[in-house]
């Protein structure tokens, strides 16, 4: 072989080992991981609302709607229900796990008794931190780390 044609050899045996590193670190956290968040699995997936504080919510006291969250990632948006009433606001996420829920603003319709206590999930929502996301669970947590609400993500979401 001539001289030029090995050295091109090398040249494109370096190129493809580099492309290759480099491909490498362009890899995304998998999507059940403890202790991070995942954007993809996050963003556009219909949580429904399963704990707040400590507390089981069970489906006799959501009469009218599954308490539930979306994040929207286009808009930036995140939407969802109490219950009851609609809520919306804004968020900022990143995938190691960090999530904030800017100010909420809800509708004002006139509730049945014994539904979700909306007034408490929405002062959650306001105090998360954290997200991680354990196979279809969503747990948000609060600046000590304990987790203040869990949802479920639901395949397909309810029309409400």
């Amino acid at each position: 072989m001539t001289y030029c044609f090995k050295k091109s050899i090398q040249v494109l045996f370096a190129l493809s080992v580099i492309i290759g590193i480099g491909a490498c670190g362009q890899a995304k956290p998998p999507a059940t991981t403890q202790g991070h968040g995942n954007a993809e699995t996050l963003i556009d997936t219909y949580w429904e609302l399963t704990a707040l504080n400590g507390s089981t919510v069970t489906e006799d006291v959501m009469a009218t709607k599954n308490a539930h969250i979306i994040f929207n990632e286009q808009e930036k948006r995140v939407t969802g229900s109490g219950g009851c009433n609609r809520f919306f606001g804004s968020y900022e996420h990143t995938e190691d796990g960090s999530l904030n829920i800017g100010e909420i603003g809800a509708t004002k319709m006139m509730c049945p008794p014994g539904t979700v206590d909306e007034q408490a999930y929405f002062s959650v929502l306001s105090k998360v931190n954290r997200y991680t996301i354990q196979g279809n669970m969503l747990q948000l947590a609060g600046d000590d780390a304990q987790i203040i609400a869990s949802f479920e993500a639901i395949k397909s979401a309810p029309n409400d």
